[in-house]
């Protein structure tokens, strides 16, 4: 009988304050950099086909960004710093606001996003491909 109340407990806590999760994610990003044994995915798109994705690196950029290594948050990716600003800055709305997501999306906003960043990637693959021009980090 203990058990099913604490169980209770344990899912009002996290269904009522979805709103820390985003902080969550910025936590997770940080400490991602220095324990390389945390979870996460490998890009099956440059596994498959050998060509990195337009958001290959874009997490260890964030991750460097986090931890204040701007040179090489930029070296992998040059979003890298303004997702992590908009990381944190999400979280700190989430918080405020008790709500996961605080703010309305933006159509036209997520779809001028996503075509700037392709485009990066398109310039960083033809710079890459057709140039000889190392545009996308070495990794091991």
């Amino acid at each position: 009988m203990k058990s099913l109340s604490y169980n209770k407990r344990i899912r009002f806590v996290f269904f009522n304050n979805k709103q820390f999760i985003p902080i969550f994610f910025v936590g997770y990003l940080s400490l991602k950099r220095y324990l390389n044994w945390l979870p996460g995915w490998s890009c099956p798109i440059r596994h498959s086909t050998g060509l990195p994705c337009p958001t290959c690196f874009l997490t260890r950029s964030v991750s460097a960004s986090l931890n204040g290594n701007f040179s090489e948050a930029l070296q992998y990716h040059i979003f890298g710093p303004p997702i992590a600003f908009s990381l944190i800055y999400w979280s700190i709305l989430a918080i405020r606001h008790k709500k996961i997501i605080p703010f309305k999306l933006n159509s036209l906003y997520v779809t001028v996003f996503f075509l700037i960043i392709f485009t990066y990637w398109a310039i960083r693959l033809i710079l890459s491909l057709c140039f000889g021009v190392q545009s996308f980090p070495i990794t091991s």
